[in-house]
């Protein structure tokens, strides 16, 4: 074989390569898609944790003698207070939502998942609505602030003011 021969090979085995490729551009996001197809079905498919208030045990250790305050607002005019709910070190909204289930006369609650995913889907029988602009749906404040973190991870420093509603999102 000579130079020529070989340098026409060569060129003809470079242009052979993207060929074979070049027929099925279309399997990398076709892939892709089956991929997230896949990642949203099992999501839709798996099963969703549901707690009730009760779920949630209760703090491990002593009393500090401080305390948090909540307000439970359903939109009427009849909200549930309870201005003295005992606060422990890393206390979350979601461990005195359950401290006041545990109340007599308390509330009834109802969330999904936990820690980070942790949701509260239903306040004594008030289920969130959904989407939309005209769902209402439960919101929770603390000191007057709009949730930024899941109830399961949002954690209470003493004297702070807890608001639950049933409201619009604004």
């Amino acid at each position: 074989m000579n130079e020529d021969t070989k340098s026409d090979e060569l060129a003809r085995d470079d242009q052979t390569v993207p060929a074979r490729t070049a027929g099925r551009p279309w399997l990398f996001p076709l892939l892709l898609v089956a991929l997230l197809l896949a990642i949203v079905a099992y999501n839709r498919l798996r099963p969703i944790e549901v707690h009730q208030g009760g779920d949630v045990q209760p703090p491990a250790g002593p009393a500090t003698g401080e305390f948090v305050s909540l307000r439970i607002d359903f939109g009427d005019e009849s909200p549930k207070q309870f201005p003295q709910v005992p606060w422990h070190e890393g206390m979350t909204i979601l461990d005195a939502l359950a401290w006041a289930d545990r109340q007599s006369p308390g509330i009834d609650f109802v969330y999904e998942r936990s820690g980070a995913d942790a949701f509260v889907r239903k306040i004594d029988g008030i289920a969130n609505q959904g989407g939309g602009r005209s769902a209402r749906n439960w919101i929770y404040e603390v000191n007057g602030q709009k949730a930024q973190k899941s109830c399961g991870v949002q954690q209470l420093q003493p004297s702070d003011a807890i608001l639950w509603k049933f409201a619009l999102y604004d």
